[in-house]
């Protein structure tokens, strides 16, 4: 069956950060596949059974792009849905009995001849595909997207980037104390090299006090349904 047959999709999930690495892993899809990706906004910004504890939204809708939205059938919406996305994870016999196919990130990045030589009719994509080589190929693309969709606000503006350094902190509850340290250790490294932060974090930790001392910070929350 010739790919322009074929109903695949990519499934968006995660914050903005990890929304522009799918987009990026989508114009790497759409260029060396010649075909229609169709993209779930939906499944992974539901709050079901513990999904999406940091309330993130879909935000990729703000770029200037021809999306194809997924209908709601192929996004495995609600607990039936997510019931049954586990099972195409799971189970064989489940995927031929929906003829779907399930594809996650390959290590060995054979992911196009997976899909190229898929013999399902139903193509569902996953994964956060946080990989430099899909973005390098799409650079100029993904920045003039941005440049000419994104509206910045003042604190934008205000960003210099000649002495300012801006820091996700990501200190979630499954983050390992080791991690944690090794990311303070390095961040101290370079602290002499900046006069201003800006902090992106979900959860403001208090040791970053005790490593930024009387530096300029200012703390600045990530997206979320009710900021």
């Amino acid at each position: 069956m010739s790919l322009k047959n074929k109903n695949i999709t990519l499934r968006i999930v995660g914050g903005l950060g990890n929304q522009l690495f799918i987009f990026a892993f989508l114009l790497y899809l759409e260029k060396h596949l010649k075909t229609r990706i169709c993209i779930d906004f939906k499944s992974g910004y539901q709050n079901i059974l513990g999904s999406n504890k940091h309330n993130e939204i879909f935000l990729l809708y703000k770029l200037k792009y021809n999306f194809y939205y997924q209908k709601d059938k192929f996004c495995y919406l609600g607990y039936i849905g997510k019931l049954r996305r586990f099972l195409l994870r799971k189970s064989k016999l489940f995927s031929i009995f929906t003829n779907t196919s399930y594809v996650t990130e390959d290590k060995k990045g054979n992911i196009l001849t997976k899909i190229r030589n898929n013999k399902f009719k139903n193509i569902y994509i996953d994964g956060y595909f946080q990989d430099l080589k899909y973005i390098n190929e799409n650079k100029k693309k993904i920045n003039n997207l941005i440049k000419t969709s994104i509206s910045f606000n003042n604190n934008s503006r205000k960003i210099n980037a000649n002495n300012t350094m801006c820091i996700l902190y990501s200190n979630y509850m499954h983050q390992t104390n080791k991690s944690a340290i090794n990311f303070e250790y390095k961040l101290k490294k370079v602290l002499k090299n900046f006069n201003l932060f800006y902090i992106f974090s979900y959860n403001y930790s208090k040791n970053l006090n005790k490593i930024f001392k009387k530096k300029k910070i200012k703390n600045i929350k990530q997206n979320k349904k009710k900021d």
